[in-house]
């Protein structure tokens, strides 16, 4: 075939392969706002394209908290702590807080973890860290750390929520509750112990 031909199949090809621009990213319901970087014995390479053969950016450390662009695959476009912009391998990446979260759990909790939870409808469910604080009888408040900030109390009293307009339903050990767009899956081990 003559080079020329192959110009204009190159060219698509580019197009094809060109990351999905961050509005766009967004519109498509990308995932939680803030990556953190996790299980990397070294560090994490981050690349000009979603591909392992793409060049070289920088690298980063485990902790490191990133701001996501968009996920596709098994990449994820993230904005680097400078603000520059790369590819990053999924799968060394989990949902994080981003850096206005709310503070991490206290110890003046009685029990801290990580409960089901979604904030928008049709979204996946993902972890959401929470602190809970028992009163006995199955009084309990649980404050539930969304990433990227913010949060939501919920109240227990006798083991059943007390908070206004929400849907409750019983799974098993589980109380699913939605609120607005969110949901919560509790289980009873948070509400009761154990």
């Amino acid at each position: 075939m003559p080079r020329s031909a192959l110009c204009p199949t190159l060219a698509l090809i580019a197009m094809i392969a060109l990351p999905l621009a961050p509005a766009a990213a967004e519109e498509a319901g990308h995932g939680p706002d803030w990556l953190e970087v996790t299980d990397i014995t070294t560090r994490l390479h981050i690349r000009t394209a979603p591909s392992a053969t793409a060049s070289h950016l920088g690298a980063v450390e485990n902790g490191t908290v990133l701001r996501n662009l968009g996920c596709r695959s098994d990449w994820c476009q993230v904005e680097l702590p400078d603000g520059s912009a790369g590819w990053a391998a999924a799968r060394y990446l989990r949902e994080g807080m981003g850096p206005d979260a709310i503070p991490a759990p206290e110890p003046n909790y009685d029990a801290t973890g990580r409960l089901p939870c979604s904030l928008r409808y049709g979204q996946p469910t993902f972890q959401c860290d929470f602190g809970v604080t028992r009163m006995g009888a199955g009084d309990a408040d649980i404050t539930i750390f969304w990433p990227g900030g913010s949060g939501r109390q919920l109240a227990f009293r006798e083991g059943i929520p007390a908070v206004g307009g929400i849907e409750v339903e019983r799974r098993g050990d589980l109380t699913v509750i939605e609120l607005d767009e969110e949901r919560y899956e509790i289980p009873d081990a948070v509400v009761f112990g154990g």
